[in-house]
C-alpha cells in the first residue's frame, strides 16, 4: 500500500508447502508499480521475518522463465538457482536462500 495515497499496489508474503517441506516467497505488484523498488523492500522485510522472528532456515522463490524483473530481484536479495521445474506446465526456476546467506547480505548493505 502506498503511504501516500494508501492505495493497494501490490504484496509480499511467505507460504509453507506441506507437500515440498519447505516455506516460499512471494511477491506481485500491479505493473503501473515494477520498477520502482517495491518488490525488493517487501522481500526485504518479508525475509527478515521469516527468517528473524519465525525462525526459518530456508526460504524459495519460483520464478516463471521471462520474469526478469522478479529473477534481477531474487539474485539482488542473495537468491541462487538450485533448480528448474514448471509449474501448472510453465518452466520456472526455483531460487533458494538460507538464513545465513540472507544474513550475510544484510551485513553487506549495512557497511
Amino acid at each position: 500500500m502506498l503511504t501516500s495515497t494508501g492505495e493497494a499496489i501490490g504484496g509480499s508474503g511467505l507460504t509453507w508447502w506441506e507437500t515440498f517441506g519447505e516455506t516460499e516467497i512471494g511477491w506481485t505488484f500491479a505493473r503501473a508499480h515494477w520498477g520502482k523498488g517495491y518488490a525488493t523492500e517487501a522481500a526485504r522485510a518479508v525475509l527478515a521475518w521469516g527468517f528473524g522472528t519465525l525462525g526459518i532456515g530456508q526460504t524459495t522463490a519460483v520464478i516463471h522463465h521471462g520474469h526478469t524483473a522478479s529473477t534481477a530481484m531474487a539474485r539482488r536479495r542473495g537468491f541462487t538457482p538450485p533448480c528448474a521445474d514448471s509449474v501448472l506446465g510453465r518452466p520456472c526456476t526455483v531460487y533458494a536462500l538460507s538464513s545465513d546467506d540472507f544474513a550475510a547480505g544484510e551485513d553487506r548493505t549495512l557497511q
